[in-house]
């Protein structure tokens, strides 16, 4: 990525504008997977050669936060009153979810390799 990259300073703004304690536990009802998707996309944009995919994914950022900002309220706390900690089913929950982000971090550094060798390809 090139020093002065205008599409740089896009990426700090949504760090600095939505901190990860904000998206994770905001009260637009946020998760911790809306946190990890913009990481990831942040990620991808980062490692990309092409300007037409960082603009694409900056334009995904952009929409998929203002969905998150907009959100009904009612829906979410609701959502999260029906998965309320009950015993062991929360730890099977708990254990499902882990394994479920480490085979998307899998997946995600698999399209960052696939990303990286058609870059190095293009060139």
């Amino acid at each position: 990525m090139r020093e002065n990259d205008p599409l740089k300073s896009t990426v700090l703004h949504y760090k600095n504008n939505y901190s990860e304690n904000e998206i994770v536990s905001s009260e637009e009802g946020s998760s911790y997977g809306a946190a990890f998707l913009i990481r990831s996309l942040e990620k991808i944009k980062k490692n990309t050669g092409s300007e037409v995919l960082r603009k694409l994914i900056d334009t995904y950022i952009e929409e998929y936060v203002f969905h998150i900002k907009d959100n009904n309220r009612d829906t979410i706390i609701n959502m999260i009153e029906e998965t309320s900690a009950k015993g062991s089913s929360f730890i099977l929950y708990a254990k499902t979810a882990y394994n479920k982000v480490l085979k998307e971090e899998e997946c995600l550094s698999r399209l960052l390799d696939t990303l990286e060798r058609n870059n190095i390809e293009q060139m």
